[in-house]
């Protein structure tokens, strides 16, 4: 048995955890604070620029993330952030946010824009502190080394070390007033991290522990957290497999969903948990006889006997909390598959990460079955 594992992020988890956030600021010696917030959680950013204020912090907060993150985002927020001189930046919302504060915190350390740090181990010096807060139980980014960000209409990652977070705060009550189209697709993304990563290639008995605890987790609570977003102990049972998850996913990659989501948000926009809801059940289809007993095993997790029943249970979850299930219905030409299976085979970490080899008339096929 050999495997390397890491979970260098301190975490914070609890109701009402985010109170803590300005003396943690502090102890990381944060003076002037980059806040980095989705645009319509305006309710919280205020609390946090708050609990910030009264420590006598400075906050200069940036809420121009709409949809999808992009390199010019980066840039004009690092910009914001150097004209402010802040030497702490905290990521407040979804995994958008966190992102564009990922990639800010790196950003006002070393020279360039952002499409320059894009690839693996390309940052050559660590951030400035960071934290991130999630608002949503779904992208992990809080324990990730990724910042995924679209350059001309092509998604790709910041990948380093350095990405990491100096502190996670995970607040379920944070997420109560999420809506049920986003707590779906949110959770969707979860779920596909914790079952890529632990039937990836390079999956571990120690990746397992978090994998196959999340994919519990997601499967328990995520119907009842859409059809109650109140239900606090769904909310606080969401967010902790959204952690568990995010950790499986830093320690062990993803595979073809991910590969074959990407063209999707970057090029027409769809949202990456839905995306990935859409191609997973067809790729874990695809993936079942590369490891059959991993996907019995995610199978007894759902309650079920069969390695296929893994599949036909997740494509129901998704059904029932009312992913939209077809490519046709998100308006993506059947023309365009062929160029979107291009885009995704250049998608490499992924695609070679994948449990089966992934061919490029394989990809289309998928992209087919999916329309």
């Amino acid at each position: 048995m050999d495997f390397i594992f890491r979970v260098p992020v301190r975490i914070i988890f609890g109701r009402g955890a985010v109170k803590n956030v300005g003396s943690e600021v502090k102890k990381l010696g944060g003076k002037r604070i980059f806040l980095v917030a989705d645009h319509n959680i305006e309710k919280i950013s205020k609390r946090i620029k708050n609990l910030l204020l009264r420590e006598g912090l400075k906050v200069t907060i940036f809420d121009e993330i709409k949809s999808e993150p992009t390199v010019e985002i980066a840039d004009k927020a690092t910009g914001l952030a150097k004209r402010k001189n802040c030497n702490l930046v905290i990521g407040v919302g979804g995994g958008s946010s966190m992102d564009i504060a990922k990639a800010v915190s790196i950003l006002l350390t070393n020279k360039g824009k952002a499409k320059d740090y894009q690839g693996q181990n390309m940052v050559k010096a660590p951030g400035v502190p960071k934290i991130m807060i999630p608002t949503t139980a779904g992208t992990g980014s809080e324990v990730t080394i990724t910042s995924v960000l679209i350059r001309e209409k092509i998604k790709a990652g910041i990948n380093s070390p350095y990405l990491f977070a100096e502190l996670a705060i995970l607040d379920p009550t944070l997420t109560l007033s999420l809506p049920p189209e986003v707590t779906a697709s949110t959770g969707m993304d979860a779920l596909t991290h914790a079952i890529e990563a632990s039937t990836s290639k390079s999956t571990s008995p120690m990746v397992n522990l978090f994998a196959f605890k999340a994919i519990e987790l997601i499967n328990q609570n995520l119907l009842k957290a859409v059809k109650d977003g109140k239900d606090i102990e769904a909310r606080e049972g969401m967010l902790f497999g959204s952690l568990l998850a995010g950790i499986a996913l830093a320690n062990a990659g993803v595979g073809a969903a991910h590969a074959l989501a990407y063209p999707l948000g970057g090029v027409y926009n769809i949202s990456h948990g839905v995306a990935n809801a859409l191609l997973l059940p067809d790729v874990m289809d695809f993936n079942l006889k590369s490891n059959p007993k991993q996907f019995y095993r995610i199978a007894l997790l759902m309650g079920k006997k069969r390695a296929k029943d893994a599949v036909i249970d997740v494509r129901e979850l998704s059904r029932k909390i009312k992913i939209i299930q077809r490519l046709r219905d998100l308006k993506v030409p059947k023309s365009a598959i062929a160029k979107l299976a291009e885009d995704a085979m250049k998608v490499t970490g992924p695609i070679l990460n994948n449990p089966r080899k992934i061919t490029l008339k394989d990809a289309i096929k998928l992209y087919q079955k999916a329309f």
